[in-house]
């Protein structure tokens, strides 16, 4: 009699696999629900915006600069993103931003340097910033001792090439320096005159004044009162060796 070859019989589905899906999914939706309820509630919203070291720029200026504001989620925006915002502003130079969670900022900003001293239209003193700017001086804060700038209706491009080259003059001979006039010619249409508080009278150039701070410091700081010149060429003369008085500015 041939051998019946008997079928294999198969073996019923265990069910561990089913049962593991089971825990993912649920454990995939604990996690979706918990994270749906954290940018749902109070804890990632931004509940402080603290702002520092603005003088020329008002808080209404920073605040819709940063597009941000108390309630928004703090994860809106990023640190980055917000001192790019910042740095837009006119009157400033740097901007840092540190984001403390939950919920807080800090803003702490630099504005460019003043540098100089400017009579407006109506008579009243402005400061002038060191990128050019013009502005209003801040009730209650002390005005440094700074050069006036006059006569320079004309050549307001000069004039802020200017002040970009005083943020570089070290503030002991900046403070001494009390009016800056320009005083063009053909050869030099960028030419200036200088009057410090200590009675010298320098001319130079924009252009020339950040080679020739160091020998106008040591002429000022070592000599008598007397004419300094700053071109290609730098000369000294004291108003005993010209007797000529200084011209009063």
């Amino acid at each position: 009699m041939a051998n019946q070859r008997i079928p294999h019989l198969r073996q019923p589905k265990t069910k561990k696999n089913h049962g593991k899906k089971v825990i993912y999914l649920l454990l995939i939706f604990f996690v979706v629900l918990l994270v749906v309820l954290f940018f749902r509630s109070s804890i990632s919203k931004i509940s402080s915006i603290q702002i520092k070291g603005n003088h020329y720029t008002e808080l209404n200026q920073v605040g819709q600069a940063l597009s941000i504001e108390v309630g928004d989620s703090f994860f809106s925006a990023s640190k980055a993103r917000l001192e790019k915002r910042i740095r837009q502003l006119t009157n400033v130079e740097s901007a840092q931003v540190v984001k403390r969670f939950p919920g807080q900022i800090q803003v702490k900003i630099k504005e460019f340097d003043e540098v100089a001293h400017n009579v407006g239209l109506d008579g009243k003193m402005e400061i002038i910033l060191s990128n050019g700017n013009v502005v209003v001086p801040v009730r209650g804060k002390s005005m440094k001792l700074m050069p006036v700038l006059s006569g320079w209706e004309q050549q307001m491009d000069n004039q802020k090439k200017l002040s970009v080259q005083l943020r570089d003059i070290p503030q002991t001979l900046l403070s001494d320096i009390s009016q800056i006039k320009p005083d063009p010619t053909p050869s030099y249409p960028d030419r200036i005159r200088l009057y410090t508080r200590s009675q010298f009278e320098v001319i130079t150039t924009i252009g020339y004044l950040p080679d020739k701070i160091d020998y106008m410091r040591a002429i000022i700081g070592d000599r008598d009162p007397g004419e300094i010149i700053l071109l290609e060429a730098n000369s000294y003369r004291s108003y005993k060796s010209i007797s000529k008085p200084m011209e009063n500015p």
